[in-house]
């Protein structure tokens, strides 16, 4: 924990930021679940004169994230009562790795790109009846906008969690509070990298037009977008839909373009890069195998003579 604060202290020092860190224990800081009554006492009294913005960033692992994603949507609906519409503003970050509601334009823009003769046009027509759908699956269903970037992977946890940051943020802008929840984009974060497979398959990503973002990249972007929903006035007027909060300018970095769903995908780009990255060892496994074949055959031929 100690290297955490350290770190926090250090980036507080070499700016210009005003930094209220709780002291609501022997120590600083504080447990969301755990303390979540006395975080909304301590956010409602907090410079009551200024528009707070509540970020809804916290994230754990397994079923803690449901239970966390919890205390946080609790603080802030209770927050939001004590302080008004006036005083207070939220904020979401929405995973691309989700599902969604996307324009017309961009459904078209898939389905065209999937009806088009490409690389994977080659292989889609066996390999997707012999993976029963499980590879080159079309991006989008007839007659449907939803776009289902879901990796199961990640578990009904993370699904269920994501869920509620999402009503809750609907519900907010419903009742007239400034809510931004934008999709930021994939990136190369340390979490992701670090194992071996799924950093095969994002490295493996170009291969279908998806864009994985350097994290600083992605920060910068998504912290433009924030100010832009909470300093603009004008921000979200043209919504018409409450699932165009989501879909209003999200950075899906290709995913929804592409003219196949996310996860039918992930696998195969993991081996391409794979097989990019060792094409040397596999040339020789694969001569070794054509040289054994060709011994194989010349011995029988041999024998028969």
């Amino acid at each position: 924990v100690e290297p955490v604060w350290e770190g926090l202290m250090n980036s507080i020092n070499n700016s210009s930021a005003k930094v209220h860190i709780p002291r609501l224990g022997n120590s600083r800081g504080c447990d969301l679940i755990k303390q979540a009554p006395e975080i909304i006492r301590w956010l409602s009294d907090l410079e009551p004169g200024k528009r707070m913005v509540i970020g809804n960033y916290a994230y754990a692992d397994s079923a803690n994230f449901i239970k966390v994603t919890l205390a946080m949507d609790a603080i802030c609906a209770a927050v939001a009562e004590f302080r008004g519409r006036d005083r207070i503003a939220f904020s979401y970050l929405c995973s691309p790795t989700d599902i969604f509601t996307a324009p017309d334009e961009v459904v078209k823009c898939s389905r065209e790109k999937y009806n088009a003769l490409s690389f994977s046009s080659l292989f889609r027509p066996w390999l997707n009846p012999l993976s029963g759908g499980r590879f080159f699956t079309p991006n989008f269903a007839p007659d449907s906008n939803i776009v289902d970037c879901v990796i199961m992977q990640q578990g009904p946890n993370y699904a269920l969690a994501k869920r509620i940051q999402h009503w809750r943020a609907m519900i907010m802008r419903e009742k007239g509070y400034i809510v931004s929840s934008n999709i930021a984009p994939a990136s190369r974060t340390e979490s992701v990298m670090k194992q071996k497979l799924l950093k095969a398959a994002y490295d493996g990503s170009a291969y279908f037009d998806i864009n994985i973002f350097d994290p600083k990249t992605a920060n910068s972007l998504m912290t433009l977008l924030l100010l832009h929903d909470v300093c603009n006035p004008r921000a979200g007027e043209h919504i018409k839909h409450p699932f165009d909060l989501f879909s209003d300018g999200c950075c899906h970095g290709g995913m929804w373009r592409n003219p196949h769903r996310a996860r039918s995908i992930t696998e195969i780009a993991a081996v391409l890069n794979l097989m990019n990255q060792y094409k040397g060892p596999a040339l020789f496994v694969c001569g070794l195998l054509y040289g054994a074949a060709r011994t194989s055959r010349s011995a029988r031929l041999t024998s028969k003579i």
